[in-house]
């Protein structure tokens, strides 16, 4: 069972770290080196140079295509991709780029490049964002059905492009469903959390759940994986317990962005449970 603390402890500091992470992603015949999210930060007026490097592996030219989507999030639903359908978060309208349309040559690496062009509106403020899609025209693998019918494997990159805008609001997390998953064994055991971001700005949160037994000694520090959470969006997080023995435990919760933390005290209890074979 779980008892959960409804008021929860807010502990901020100023103290503000930004990664850069490069990654090559490669399907088939054509990579994106420089990763396929790119976030950018601006005010009001300000042009932003941006650029996608592609490189093609193989020793024929590749046609590639370039153009524009939204991607739309909701708490209640999965991620949707629109040609038609902006939001008020939207940059869609901010970029621009001379070429949507390329030949890369046998083995060319090719830098892309774009601009962001923030609106002179100084009451703009908050993460937008639009996606770059990226298709490969060439079919990277064709299966025969018979003589006369191929089927033609193709592959399209979403690059998602994010813009701070103006100063940064202090973070805004807010616990929307907090859930012991019993699972039949100890080994299954989970928490399964829920995270919405009530503010302007898109935020990289991780959780940490913090362990101590009845006599304040801390037992353990369980960590999960840090994920973007869009504005008014929710995010679901799973903590592993199964390291955690049968007993009796208070805990602090604590959600992290930008060194802000959030958090929540709770009372855990781990019952044992023998595994099941079938």
């Amino acid at each position: 069972c779980i008892t959960i603390n409804s008021n929860p402890m807010r502990h901020i500091n100023l103290f503000i770290s930004v990664f850069l992470l490069t990654i090559n992603i490669s399907f088939g015949n054509v990579s994106i080196i420089n990763g396929l999210t790119h976030t950018h930060s601006g005010k009001s007026g300000d042009q932003i140079n941006g650029e996608i490097i592609l490189q093609n592996a193989t020793d024929k030219p590749q046609r590639i295509k370039f153009n524009l989507r939204e991607a739309i999030y909701a708490c209640s639903e999965d991620r949707v991709f629109s040609k038609t359908n902006a939001h008020a978060q939207s940059a869609t309208s901010w970029f621009n780029s001379p070429n949507m349309e390329k030949e890369l040559g046998a083995n060319e690496k090719y830098t892309y490049r774009y601009t962001i062009d923030i609106p002179a509106d100084e009451n703009i403020k908050g993460s937008f964002w639009t996606v770059l899609m990226v298709s490969i025209e060439n079919p990277i693998k064709e299966d025969i059905i018979n003589k006369n019918i191929g089927i033609g494997t193709k592959i399209r990159y979403g690059v998602g492009l994010l813009t701070h805008v103006n100063e940064l609001d202090d973070v805004n997390l807010n616990f929307q469903n907090i859930n012991l998953n019993e699972g039949t064994s100890t080994k299954e055991k989970s928490l399964d959390v829920t995270i919405k971001n009530d503010g302007s700005f898109i935020e990289r949160v991780a959780l940490t759940l913090e362990v101590y037994d009845s006599h304040g000694n801390k037992v353990t520090e369980l960590k999960t994986k840090s994920n973007l959470i869009f504005p008014n969006v929710c995010f679901n997080y799973t903590v592993d317990l199964s390291s955690l023995p049968p007993g009796k435990y208070e805990c602090l919760l604590l959600a992290d962005s930008r060194e802000e933390f959030t958090g929540t005290n709770l009372t855990l209890s781990i019952d044992k449970k023998s595994s099941q074979k079938i």
